[in-house]
């Protein structure tokens, strides 16, 4: 199970009526990273950060809600975890948290996504093809991208043991020259290389936030096509 982190930001406010009643000053709430998206079946950590700078000591204690989900440690502290089921996926959670012993409008809630999982279905599956076939449907991939602009694009690429240095760099060049050619950003795509008997491509629409494929090959290594330097894609043809 894996386990993400996220620093909720605050904004403070204290009622003129209430401030009269008290000398405490409600403390400073910030953020280093209030934003992100939560992935499903995954365990969660939520965190404030209380700066009390010169200010009279305070109690920090804090009740939080999680809605929905199951906080499942350090309720009461500035530090919980929660479980985010399967069965949230792509839906928004609530996340509430309230410093005890201050008042009662030292709180906030924010609201994070949680990412869908991931479709079991490819939007596209090739077996051994031509450069040209093969931009046709690196082409049908971009298309698909832009009816869904949150989503990357995930080529699963596999070539053969005996595939000779030329197939594999055809096939590259093939991938670089229709994203160019159809002068669609880069940052949406990425490519796993893999090796096993048989050359096989699968291309999926990638929901943000949400897991790979299951059937992603384990020994593959995922690349931004942005970043597939020269010097990168020779070491990527060495390995593989």
């Amino acid at each position: 199970m894996s386990r993400a982190v996220f620093l909720i930001g605050f904004v403070c406010a204290i009622a003129l009526s209430s401030f009269a009643q008290s000398s405490r000053i409600c403390p400073n709430y910030f953020s280093v990273y209030p934003k992100g998206i939560i992935g499903p079946g995954t365990s969660v950590v939520f965190a404030i950060e209380i700066d009390d700078a010169g200010k009279s000591p305070v109690k920090t204690g804090v009740t939080w809600t999680v809605t929905p989900g199951d906080i499942t440690s350090g309720q009461g502290t500035k530090r919980i975890e929660a479980l985010i089921s399967e069965e949230l996926q792509g839906m928004n959670i609530t996340v509430t948290a309230k410093v005890t012993d201050i008042s009662e409008l030292c709180s906030v809630s924010d609201v994070f996504p949680v990412a869908p999982i991931m479709a079991e279905d490819p939007l596209d599956q090739a077996g051994r093809i031509t450069p040209a076939e093969y931009m046709a449907r690196v082409d049908n991939m971009l298309l698909a991208l832009k009816e869904d602009p949150p989503s990357f694009g995930l080529i699963d690429l596999v070539f053969a043991k005996s595939a000779p240095r030329s197939r594999k760099v055809s096939i590259l060049n093939a991938i670089r020259k229709i994203v160019q050619l159809r002068r669609f950003d880069p940052t949406r795509i990425s490519i796993a290389v893999s090796e096993a008997e048989t050359e096989i491509s699968t291309f999926w629409l990638v929901p943000p936030g949400a897991r790979l494929p299951r059937t992603l090959p384990k020994n593959a290594k995922i690349y931004k096509l942005s970043e597939l330097s020269k010097s990168q894609e020779s070491i990527i043809l060495r390995n593989n």
